[in-house]
């Protein structure tokens, strides 16, 4: 069930798409290549599309918000935050009152195997975010299957113990192991 915010940014995402369909019904480019005519045809449409970015983050938000309901039975406003806003993504309560943190990542792995440098960065900032909560369910909800599989690599995985990791597209799922501190007493010594 939408709240009235969600319903209302998914109605403007379909208004959105309707109107780039009917632009490119409508517009065609010149050809040969007219890079004024060029221009004008990549300016409007771009103009009609607005930030993409954003409304594919909304939806993956939505996704992270059914895995939520369905798993704890939660109630919260996926359209509350803005995108693109600092913090954690999803920041709320279970019905028993535990905190629930998600970080929200729709990164496409650049390399085959990895995350190209940035994207890096970008994960282990919201690993640190995801670590340093004081919360009794820490999930990393990713859109993309490879993006899944490159967290499950021990580089990755022992930057974000406890923290559950979740595609939600296929509903796949993985917790990071907790990491046994290592025994601060001295080996004993036969004698």
């Amino acid at each position: 069930m939408l709240t009235k915010n969600e319903a209302r940014y998914c109605s403007e995402i379909v208004e959105r798409m309707d109107a780039m369909r009917g632009f490119l019904n409508a517009e065609t480019l010149a050809s040969p290549p007219d890079p004024v005519h060029w221009h004008q045809f990549m300016s409007s449409l771009r103009a009609i599309q607005g930030n993409l970015s954003n409304a594919g983050s909304f939806i993956s938000t939505l996704l992270a918000k059914q895995y939520l309901v369905e798993r704890f039975g939660v109630e919260f406003d996926a359209a509350d935050k803005p995108q693109g806003a600092p913090g954690i993504d999803i920041d709320i309560r279970a019905p028993d009152g535990k905190r629930i943190v998600a970080e929200i990542k729709t990164t496409v792995p650049y390399g085959q195997a990895d995350f190209g440098a940035q994207q890096q960065k970008g994960f282990k900032k919201d690993f640190e975010k995801l670590v340093r909560s004081e919360a009794e369910h820490k999930f990393m909800l990713v859109t993309d299957s490879r993006a899944f599989s490159v967290l499950l690599k021990p580089k990755y995985m022992s930057l974000i113990p406890g923290v559950h990791i979740v595609n939600l597209v296929t509903g796949e799922h993985h917790v990071a192991e907790q990491i046994a501190p290592p025994d601060p007493s001295p080996p004993a010594r036969g004698g």
